[in-house]
């Protein structure tokens, strides 16, 4: 055995090791899309306030039987998650908390007599970060009876709770106080925010329903299509490869180690020479993070792909196949819409499969957090532009064609868009990412151009971010 396949054997070993480790130990951590729900179920609780339910008492449909109810048991299904972790990270302990907090007003709020402070506060007050467990004290105070106001009340409702909770801590404090200005005030801003919140969740909850069952018809079409045309050569990506299984597997794993080497050692470090732990302290530091890093991992993939095709006599972009003739952009806005109901579904039977662990994309969280048009900005280039463009030269534009001369077209696709979930390296998103891997996979196999599955990737990401910016405080 020659020195490289004997370097590329132990690099395979190597990746297939980090990649199994990052994926065991992303099942120790609690979903992202755990803490996604709660953001709409806060969304809900906003939405409740609205008076304008007496005019449209139809809209009611977008919050459930009980709000309150189902509030309370989706903050304690997410406690008790949190709290079966191994070892919770500091980051996890503050989540703890501010659910805890969340709970207790919940509690007091449908509590049948306001004359108790929840015992959930107590929990916060003895063991949470400083300033939860000052606001956890102060809660206590504002509910027990005689109720007691602390001069430094209003800041820490306002500084750490939102949305509804602080409405309703806000609407506690200037009952104790007997301001009647204020809470006059208060009402008249809680039924503007009550009113947009009621949009925001009708276009988060109906818009991805209409687009699924409008998904659901155009797959039937397709599977009829399909079977009226079984015995058809349809049109489809034919590509004359000239490497060798071996060439695609050191690309895809010399990616694999640019990646790791990239992420999680010369990013980190560099950030830790120059001293710049505090500049992702914020989320607008996290994001210029993410995106330095993106960049990087962008330049070394493009990097490894442009040097093995250069060995080659034909032009590069030949194996990218971008043509024009047919109607690509229709196989992309029709996939997205064949992709919701699929995706959808996959990702509830995730959640069902793995109790709500196996973590999640860090990026959906910084976009969570992010609350100025920079990072929005930032975050939207990098999922709708700079992920399409690379991920689908790499998984489709290389990988697909790579794998087709020598697996049925069905596998190939199943088995390009199983590495695409991989890559992701959380448990989590493993069968959603696979599907819809697996559909851009067929979207590029079909339409015969790149261009196709890229406008679909870049789509389904916008809309992804989107929804949570609907979703976000």
């Amino acid at each position: 055995m020659s020195l490289k396949r004997i370097l590329l054997v132990a690099l395979t070993a190597i990746v297939v090791f980090l990649v199994s480790a990052e994926l065991l130990s992303s099942l120790t951590e609690p979903q992202v899309q755990g803490q996604i729900s709660l953001y709409q179920t806060n969304l809900v609780l906003q939405a409740s306030e609205w008076s304008g339910f007496q005019e449209y008492p139809q809209a009611q449909a977008l919050l459930g039987r009980d709000p309150q109810a189902d509030a309370r048991q989706a903050y304690e299904k997410t406690i008790q998650s949190l709290r079966e972790l191994p070892t919770p990270t500091a980051q996890q302990s503050q989540q703890i908390s501010q659910a805890q907090l969340n709970l207790g007003i919940l509690e007091a709020v449908g509590a049948k007599t306001s004359t108790l402070a929840p015992q959930t506060w107590e929990l916060v007050a003895a063991t949470g970060p400083d300033s939860d467990r000052q606001l956890a004290q102060t809660l206590q105070q504002l509910w027990q009876t005689p109720p007691i106001i602390t001069p430094q009340a209003e800041a820490l409702i306002t500084t750490h709770l939102t949305g509804w909770f602080q409405t309703q801590a806000r609407q506690r404090l200037y009952q104790v106080e007997n301001n009647t200005a204020q809470l006059n005030t208060l009402q008249q801003t809680g039924q503007e925010l009550a009113q947009a919140a009621v949009i925001r969740l009708a276009l988060v909850a109906v818009l991805p329903l209409a687009g699924s069952v409008l998904g659901i018809i155009l797959l039937v079409v397709w599977g009829i299509n399909q079977y009226r045309h079984r015995e058809q050569v349809l049109p489809h990506l034919n590509l004359d490869i000239p490497w060798s299984s071996e060439t695609t597997l050191a690309v895809m794993v010399g990616w694999f180690v640019a990646f790791f080497g990239i992420s999680f050692l010369i990013v980190p470090l560099v950030l830790e020479l120059i001293g710049g732990r505090g500049l992702v302290a914020t989320p607008f530091g996290q994001a210029i993070y993410a995106l330095i890093t993106y960049s990087l991992m962008m330049v070394a993939g493009f990097g490894i792909l442009i040097y093995t095709w250069q060995q080659y006599p034909q032009p590069i972009f030949q194996w990218l196949s971008f043509s024009g003739k047919n109607r690509w952009w229709a196989w992309s806005f029709g996939a997205y819409f064949v992709a919701l109901p699929l995706v959808l579904l996959t990702s509830v039977f995730s959640q069902q499969l793995l109790h709500n662990q196996g973590g999640g994309n860090p990026l959906l969280e910084v976009i969570l957090a992010s609350h100025d048009y920079r990072s929005f900005a930032i975050l939207w280039f990098m999922v709708a532009v700079m992920a399409p463009i690379f991920e689908e030269t790499l998984f489709r534009g290389f990988l697909l064609p790579s794998l087709l001369p020598s697996m049925r077209p069905v596998t190939a696709m199943l088995t390009s868009g199983g590495l695409f979930a991989i890559a992701h390296l959380n448990a989590a998103d493993l069968l959603p990412l696979a599907v819809l891997g697996t559909i851009l996979g067929y979207v590029y196999w079909r339409s015969g151009n790149l261009l196709a599955s890229m406008l679909l990737h870049g789509i389904w990401n916008s809309g992804s971010f989107i929804g949570l910016l609907l979703l976000s405080p």
